[in-house]
């Protein structure tokens, strides 16, 4: 299961503390729900959807306890335009913002995001550092690091409120399987 707090980078730029919320580009899926072709359906994707609110509820409450301060001004009215779609092949899934920014699965396809050896030199470090020690519970393969993780599309252009919904969205898609195969 991932964690909202796991999902924040810590780092130091210039001798001074950073922190960055996580873009769904580094957040792992697990490869038995990456590979089940449940995980593609509308059904699927619907309970995902009714999941988002409290999801966004718990990162907003994560992100003001581990920054210290809270994001002001947050839109739910945003919120409830985002869709999402899925392939009639059962092959893949869209999330998106009035179509400026998405998140999408596509195994196979010229979409497809897999970290591994053959994209990164290390892997690991593509990662956000509190979720690397069970990274391979995410691979793909047995014996090596093969991560699928989610294509994304402008994902901060349209606010917070967006970036939030689509992080949201690829960590109860991953949770809601994990909790239900």
């Amino acid at each position: 299961m991932l964690k909202h707090e796991e999902l924040l980078i810590f780092a130091h730029i210039g001798g001074k503390p950073y922190t960055e919320i996580c873009s769904p580009r580094v957040i792992p899926v697990n490869s038995a729900v990456y590979n089940d072709p449940l995980s593609y359906t509308q059904a699927y994707a619907a309970s995902v959807q009714k999941r988002l609110r409290e999801s966004i509820v718990k990162d907003l409450e994560a992100i003001s306890r581990v920054l210290g301060y809270g994001i002001k001004n947050f839109d739910w009215n945003k919120i409830d335009s985002v869709d999402f779609s899925v392939s009639g092949d059962k092959s893949s899934i869209d999330f998106s913002f009035m179509g400026t920014s998405n998140i999408a699965l596509e195994p196979g396809s010229h979409v497809e995001r897999i970290i591994s050896e053959e994209t990164e030199p290390n892997p690991e470090k593509y990662f956000p550092e509190k979720i690397r020690d069970k990274l391979m519970f995410f691979s793909l393969k047995e014996n090596r690091l093969a991560v699928p993780v989610w294509y994304t599309h402008t994902p901060s252009s349209s606010g917070i409120e967006i970036e939030l919904a689509l992080r949201c969205f690829a960590i109860e898609f991953n949770n809601y399987g994990i909790e239900n195969f």
